[in-house]
């Protein structure tokens, strides 16, 4: 018989048996979508490429929710695809950065792009994306937000963030907020053992003129 591939474009297989279709015994898969979504297919489609996704991966979209600008997904809708694809497409890059860690996309938004859309609205500009508030938590209502590029560079997991007077900042954020470059502060921190504290509510001595 045939070797039947562990994954299938967004499949994931997880086990067969057999079972009659017509007058013969066919074989059948019990498989696992990118999405999350559990189906049960017939082998023989998912070899011939009949069957790709569960329908979750289709770029189409219902005109009665205005997606759709001749024929071409719209922003929102790319990244709808794009943020279900992070948690559960396993070919991704940098899927450990998502699916990986455990992040996964709520039941309401991963089941309906039309409760995606409604939560979320449009976007601001074409240049703001979906961003977590928590990037150790999940994708949901709750959580996310529409990002500019300089709010999406702050809240990367990369990013130092510092707690004062009871509020959390990145580093960035704290810069621009108290008028001290971050490198400073980052220098006040790492290089000379300084306190959170210290390191943001001390002045920065001024360098006479010469």
């Amino acid at each position: 018989m045939r070797e039947i591939p562990e994954t299938l474009k967004h499949w994931t297989i997880i086990e067969t048996y057999l079972k009659k279709r017509g007058s013969k015994m066919r074989r059948r898969a019990s498989c696992v979508c990118v999405c999350g979504k559990e189906q049960h297919l017939w082998v023989d489609y998912l070899l011939s490429g009949k069957t790709t996704s569960c329908g979750c991966m289709t770029v189409r979209q219902p005109r009665k929710h205005g997606c759709s600008r001749k024929g071409r997904p719209t922003t929102e809708y790319r990244s709808w695809i794009s943020m279900r694809r992070r948690c559960y497409d396993k070919k991704q890059t940098r899927y450990s950065e998502w699916g990986g860690r455990g992040v996964r996309v709520c039941d309401r938004w991963n089941d309906s792009f039309s409760a995606f859309l409604e939560d979320m609205k449009q976007k601001p500009s074409s240049s703001h994306s979906i961003e977590r508030r928590d990037n150790d938590a999940d994708y949901c209502p709750e959580n996310c937000f529409w990002a500019s590029p300089k709010e999406q560079a702050r809240n990367t997991r990369r990013n130092r963030h510092l707690t004062h007077n009871g509020e959390t900042l990145s580093v960035a954020e704290w810069a621009e907020k108290i008028g001290i470059h971050g490198n400073t502060i980052r220098a006040r921190l790492d290089v000379y053992g300084w306190s959170v504290e210290d390191a943001l509510t001390i002045p920065v001595p001024v360098r006479p003129k010469a």
